[in-house]
C-alpha cells in the first residue's frame, strides 16, 4: 500500500510540474506575442506621424501641409511663365540650392545657368520688388515668401520659393508681388532679348528696307523709268539729227 501510493504522489507531481510548465511557456508566449503586436503598431503609429498622421492617436502630430503651385499672376506684370512652390529658401549659395536653383530656372527657359547673378540679392520688407538694375525685355527672377498667414503656401515650414519669366518693355523699374512676406529676391536675367527689326518702313521712315541697305523698286516703277529713259533718248537724237539743204 505505501508504494502505490509513493507512485501515486510521484505522478501526481510530475503532472503538475509538467501542468505548471506548458503553462508558464504559454504565458511567456503570449508576452512575447503581445511585445510583437505592440512594437508592431509603434512602427506604425511612428510613420504615420512622419507623415503627418495619426489615427491611433498616440503621437500629437499636426497634418502635414500641402505646397501651393506658383501661378502666372503671382508677380504684377503678369509671368510668362514659374515654376514652383518650392518648400524652402532656396535662394542661397550652398551646392544643394544651387542646383535646385538651376532645375527651377531651366524650366522657365534659363538653361545652364552659370550661378552668377544680375546684382546682389535683395531683401524683400513688403509685397514690392525694387533692383538697382532697370528691368527691360524678357526677366527672370527668383522670390521667396515665409510660411506666414498672407503667403502664397500658409503654414509651409521654411516657406516657398518661386521663379519667373516675364516682359518688363522697355524699362521698369518695380513690380509688385500678389501676396506679402516675401523676404527676398534674385534677379538672373534681363533684357535677354531684342525687339525683331520691323517688317515694313514706318510712316516718314527713310525709306530704306527692313535689313538697312537700298530699298528696292517695285516693277510699276521699273516701267516708268525704262519709258523716261526712252523718251530722253528720243529727244536727244532729234537734236543731234543732221539737216540737209
Amino acid at each position: 500500500m505505501a508504494e502505490k501510493k509513493a507512485a501515486a504522489e510521484a505522478e501526481k507531481t510530475k503532472k503538475d510540474a509538467e501542468a505548471k510548465a506548458k503553462k508558464e511557456a504559454e504565458a511567456k508566449e503570449a508576452a512575447a506575442k503581445e511585445a510583437a503586436e505592440k512594437a508592431e503598431a509603434e512602427a506604425s503609429a511612428g510613420l504615420d506621424a512622419a507623415n503627418g498622421k495619426d489615427p491611433i492617436g498616440a503621437f500629437d502630430v499636426e497634418p502635414a501641409k500641402e505646397v501651393a503651385v506658383c501661378a502666372l499672376s503671382d508677380i504684377g506684370p503678369g509671368a510668362k511663365a514659374c515654376s514652383g512652390f518650392f518648400q524652402g529658401n532656396l535662394l542661397n549659395n550652398s551646392p544643394l540650392d544651387l542646383d535646385a536653383q538651376a532645375a527651377g530656372l531651366k524650366i522657365v527657359g534659363l538653361e545652364d545657368w552659370d550661378g552668377k547673378l544680375v546684382e546682389p540679392q535683395i531683401n524683400l520688407g513688403e509685397p514690392v520688388v525694387d533692383f538697382f538694375t532697370p528691368l527691360s525685355g524678357a526677366t527672370i527672377v527668383g522670390i521667396h515668401w515665409g510660411g506666414g498667414k498672407v503667403g502664397p503656401s500658409p503654414g509651409t515650414p521654411g516657406g516657398v520659393t518661386a521663379f519667373y519669366l516675364f516682359d518688363a518693355g522697355q524699362e521698369l523699374d518695380a513690380f509688385k508681388l500678389a501676396f506679402d512676406a516675401a523676404s527676398g529676391a534674385r534677379l538672373y536675367r534681363t533684357g535677354m532679348f531684342s525687339a525683331p527689326p520691323p517688317k515694313f518702313n514706318p510712316p516718314g521712315g527713310l525709306g530704306g528696307s527692313p535689313n538697312g541697305g537700298a530699298a528696292i523698286p517695285e516693277p510699276s516703277t521699273w516701267a516708268l523709268l525704262i519709258v523716261g529713259f526712252g523718251a530722253v533718248g528720243a529727244m536727244i537724237r532729234a537734236r543731234r539729227k543732221p539737216v540737209f539743204a
